[in-house]
């Protein structure tokens, strides 16, 4: 008795064996991935991965750093508030120096103490105690120093007006504005090695990028000013992690604790600004 096969099985039959080299390579790989439990562990995470959706790979990576300014006034030799008072643009070539160093011996000096001789050193001093006015999770107080608060983050005592700078390459995440930030830019960078974390500039005047813009080390993407909560001119800078296969959608919300946080969920949540930048310095 003859046996009928089916035209479609013939096919199927014809192609298996036209392919059987690639048949013997899916098979074997199929057996070793569900019988190795480090493979079946990869292949949970990449459908897990692949079911969340990867991080933008358009982020370009930090190639270099900046200051966000290039230049602060010297406060410490102005003695009035018309002075103090006067925008970036009334403001004159002799009125401004260099960003002075975050250094905490020179922070570290009492404003009282310096207060009461103006020489040359103290209103150097006097200068970055004023322009680094709340430290890196600083109480808000001149003489404070760092994890003495809850303030993520940075605050930079400027001219109303300065240009403000990226910190390093990225793309614009956020322009948003809110009460107590007032007019802020998120900015996400990734690193050589995938790690990724989100530059917030808040208390903004004005700015000057717009979201999802590339943005390099040293581009300016707005102004300095007085936006949502603050009583002066300044800007507050913070740098938040990323969790590294995480999609950071829609307005991104800057890190910010109730309370003072330990130290160890600091590490988890932010990073001082000052070393991110001296970090990834030169890519």
């Amino acid at each position: 008795m003859k046996i009928k096969i089916h035209k479609y099985a013939k096919s199927l039959i014809f192609w298996c064996g036209e392919h059987r080299g690639h048949l013997l390579i899916f098979l074997s790989s199929a057996v070793l991935l569900f019988i190795l439990p480090e493979g079946i562990s990869r292949f949970q995470a990449y459908v897990q991965k692949e079911s969340a959706g990867a991080p933008d790979d358009d982020i370009p990576r930090i190639m270099n750093t900046s200051h966000p300014v290039l230049r602060v006034p010297n406060w410490g030799a102005m003695r009035t508030a018309k002075d103090w008072n006067r925008t970036y643009s009334e403001l004159s070539e002799s009125d401004f120096v260099a960003v002075p160093p975050y250094d905490f011996a020179l922070l570290a000096k009492p404003m009282k103490e310096l207060t009461q001789n103006f020489s040359e050193e103290n209103i150097r001093a006097i200068t970055a105690k004023l322009y680094y006015s709340t430290r890196f999770f600083g109480a808000y107080d001149l003489d404070a120093v760092e994890f003495t608060g809850a303030h993520p983050g940075i605050d930079l005592k400027l001219a109303h007006g300065t240009p403000v700078l990226s910190i390093a390459d990225g793309k614009a995440h956020s322009v948003s504005r809110n009460p107590i930030d007032g007019l802020y830019i998120a900015i996400e960078h990734k690193s050589a090695n995938g790690e990724r974390f989100m530059s917030v500039y808040k208390h903004l005047d004005r700015i000057i990028i717009k979201e999802g813009d590339r943005i390099s080390a040293g581009q300016v993407i707005g102004n300095s000013g007085m936006s949502g909560n603050a009583s002066a001119p300044h800007l507050h800078l913070q740098v938040d992690l990323l969790p590294m296969h995480e999609v950071t959608n829609g307005h991104y919300a800057p890190y910010l604790p109730e309370s003072v946080p330990t130290k160890e969920e600091i590490s988890k949540k932010t990073v001082n600004p000052i070393i991110f930048i001296r970090r990834f310095a030169g890519g």
